[in-house]
């Protein structure tokens, strides 16, 4: 193997998400030569031990490269013996960027698990130096979102969205408002909520890129999660409040930290969830959109409704897993049809072009997708 460079690097393999990954990266990754990485080589030797077990196969094949975030000649070696990167390593806002930094010095691709707002990759696309490389190194970001982490640096984001989006965007009419109460949609017997989290910010960051670089309208986007009665509905926005307060302070920062059980009323835990139950979760996203029929003037209320249902299991590690495997595999296929020469460039645009939701319906912990109106 000594010279050859392999497809993909799993970076954090032994971590509590890496391992899920590695899982799964047997199955998605099956036609490429992977390998993964960390800072222990005994650690990684006998998690592919234990896998293989497990599975009933021998994993003794996938190459272990040795590398720490703390010695940054070992992560610009990693970079230099892959195509791509997928990095498990987190805390990205303390640990991601000298693995970024290899990755374009390397012209390596890479993709991450992070959904905190703070990361490196939203820091990585205000520092021209990231943006605008000349190498083909795609970094992508936005999965599934850590929900503390995100409301401590709640501020963060605004000071970071102002520098980031500079470009100025059209007036949009008819616009669409967020509805800060309780409310009811067509089809759907819930009660909804706004869910401010970092799904918004990427969302926009897309458009704003379809338009600057495509000249295409953007699309107005706002987010709401369903809850069975008006009461939970009423009181979740005012919940989501007192959190963002708590985060801000250091004493309370900590008992959040401290004690996530408590507060998230056993949906957080330090220990993470066990297989059965990550497995027993389910998620269901409903997309409602409205706009015109092709030809028709964009000025009036929109006269077309589209809504589709997005489901699956095992949302913060199954899916989430299947997503960063998936995308790295259509990167690896399609790069050549992904926008641009590289930089920072988040899902929503990166991936426009390519089959990545066909191949994440054909995952097992893949998405699915229904059409409820046309």
């Amino acid at each position: 193997m000594e010279g050859e460079k392999l497809d993909a690097i799993i970076f954090g393999a032994t971590g509590f998400t890496g391992q899920i990954v590695v899982g799964d990266a047997i199955d998605i990754l099956k036609d490429f030569k992977w390998g993964i990485a960390g800072r222990n080589e005994l650690k990684l030797k006998t998690l592919l031990e234990d896998m293989g077990q497990k599975m009933q196969i021998d994993l003794s094949y996938i190459p272990v490269v040795v590398a720490n975030v703390n010695d940054q000649i070992s992560i610009e070696t990693m970079a230099q013996k892959c195509k791509i990167v997928i990095n498990c390593c987190g805390p990205y806002q303390v640990f991601g960027e000298v693995v970024v930094k290899a990755c374009i010095n390397a012209g390596t691709h890479h993709v991450d698990l992070s959904g905190v707002i703070n990361s490196i990759e939203l820091h990585a696309v205000i520092k021209p130096n990231y943006q605008d490389t000349s190498s083909k190194a795609i970094l992508n970001y936005g999965t599934w979102e850590s929900l503390i982490c995100s409301m401590q640096y709640a501020r963060e984001l605004l000071t970071l969205e102002r520098k980031l989006n500079k470009e100025e965007m059209p007036k949009l009419t008819p616009k669409l408002w967020m509805r800060p109460y309780p409310h009811r949609t067509e089809t759907l017997s819930e009660y909804f909520a706004p869910f401010p989290i970092t799904d918004r910010t990427v969302v926009q960051r897309s458009q704003r890129l379809f338009y600057m670089r495509e000249q295409k309208r953007p699309i107005q986007f706002e987010m709401y999660m369903g809850f069975r009665s008006f009461f939970l509905a009423l009181i979740f926005p005012l919940l989501l409040i007192l959190g963002v307060i708590m985060a801000q302070m250091s004493f309370t920062r900590k008992l959040l930290l401290k004690y996530p059980h408590t507060f998230s009323r056993g949906l957080m835990t330090h220990q993470g969830p066990t297989e059965t139950n990550r497995k027993a979760a389910e998620f269901s996203y409903v997309v409602n959109a409205k706009g015109w029929p092709e030809g028709t003037p964009q000025t009036d209320a929109p006269n077309k409704v589209v809504m589709v249902r997005v489901s699956g299991k095992d949302p913060c590690y199954g899916v989430t897993s299947s997503c960063l495997l998936t995308s790295a595999k259509v990167i690896l296929q399609e790069h050549q049809i992904m926008p641009g020469k590289g930089g920072v460039l988040p899902p929503g645009f990166a991936f426009a072009p390519t089959q990545l939701l066909k191949e994440m319906e054909m995952c097992k912990s893949g998405l699915k997708f229904e059409i409820l109106k046309l």
